[in-house]
C-alpha cells in the first residue's frame, strides 16, 4: 500500500514538471529453458499453465501477484527482445490491436483500451488495468514491464532496427507527432512462445527479417526485405530506419 501511494504521489509530481509523457513497454529475452518446463506440465498455450497461473485477471485488472519470486528477475536486465514509446492519449495499434493508454494518477496504474475499430470510439472498449513497473513473466511472448518516460528523454540506441507509426502525417518531425516508436536490436536472435525464432539484420540497402520455425534463426520459413531503407517513409503514417 504505501509503495502504491509513492508511486501516485510521483506520479502527480511529474504531471505538474513534465507536459508530455510516454509510456515506455520493454519486452525482455524470452526464457527458452524456464518456460519449457512450464510448459510440459500444462497446456499454457490455451490459457493454463505459466501464463494463466503467474498473470491473474480479475474484473479486467492484471495482477502478478500471483507470480513466481523470480519474475522481477526476469526484467532486471538489459536483454530486452524490443522497447516500446507509446504516446498516451492516442488511439494507435499494439500487439495488433486499435490500443489505447491512459494514466490514472490516483493509483499509479496504466487504464489500456483494446477497440475493434480504427478510431476508438467504441463505448465499451475491453480494458484492462495495469501496474506500472511491475515485471510479468509471460511463456507466449517473454517478460514485460511497463514504466513512463518523457519525449525529451526519448533516444534510440545505435545498432538497431527501428519502426516509427504516424497519425495520418508525412514521416518527419517524429518526435512531436509519432504515435508509436518501437526498436529491436540487430542481429539478435529472438525466440517466442510459439516455438519460433526471428532475427533483424541491416547493411546499405535493405534490411531483412528473418522468420524460423526453430529457436535459432535458421532462415527456412519467411524472409522480408525492403530497399533502400537507412530512411524509407512509406504509407506516409510509417517510417523505418536501420539505424547503425
Amino acid at each position: 500500500m504505501k509503495y502504491q501511494l509513492l508511486v501516485a504521489l510521483l506520479f502527480v509530481l511529474i504531471s505538474c514538471v513534465k507536459s508530455d509523457l510516454l509510456l515506455k513497454y520493454i519486452q525482455f529475452e524470452y526464457d527458452i529453458e524456464k518456460c519449457s518446463k512450464q510448459s510440459s506440465s500444462s497446456d499454457f498455450m490455451t490459457g493454463g499453465g505459466s501464463f494463466g497461473e503467474e498473470i491473474k485477471r480479475v474484473g479486467g485488472f492484471i495482477d502478478s501477484n500471483g507470480s513466481d519470486d523470480s519474475s522481477d528477475e526476469s526484467c532486471d536486465n538489459d536483454e530486452y527482445n524490443s522497447i516500446t514509446y507509446i504516446k498516451l492519449n492516442q488511439c494507435g495499434i499494439f500487439g495488433g490491436l486499435y490500443t489505447m493508454f491512459q494514466i490514472n494518477y490516483n493509483d499509479g496504474t496504466i487504464v489500456k483500451e483494446t477497440y475493434s475499430e480504427s478510431t476508438c470510439n467504441e463505448t465499451s472498449p475491453v480494458t484492462e488495468i495495469i501496474k506500472l513497473f511491475q515485471c510479468f513473466d509471460d511463456c507466449k511472448t517473454g517478460p514485460y514491464l511497463y514504466s513512463i518516460s518523457d519525449t525529451g528523454d526519448l533516444e534510440i540506441p545505435k545498432g538497431t532496427f527501428v519502426s516509427v507509426y504516424y497519425d495520418g502525417v508525412p514521416c518527419n518531425g517524429w518526435k512531436n507527432d509519432f504515435i508509436q516508436i518501437q526498436y529491436f536490436p540487430l542481429n539478435k536472435c529472438m525466440t517466442t512462445g510459439m516455438q519460433t525464432s526471428y532475427m533483424y539484420t541491416c547493411n546499405s540497402t535493405n534490411y531483412e527479417l528473418i522468420i524460423s520455425n526453430r529457436y535459432n534463426c535458421y532462415p527456412e520459413s519467411t524472409s522480408y526485405r525492403r530497399t533502400n531503407t537507412e530512411i524509407e517513409c512509406f504509407g506516409k503514417q510509417n517510417l523505418e530506419i536501420c539505424y547503425n
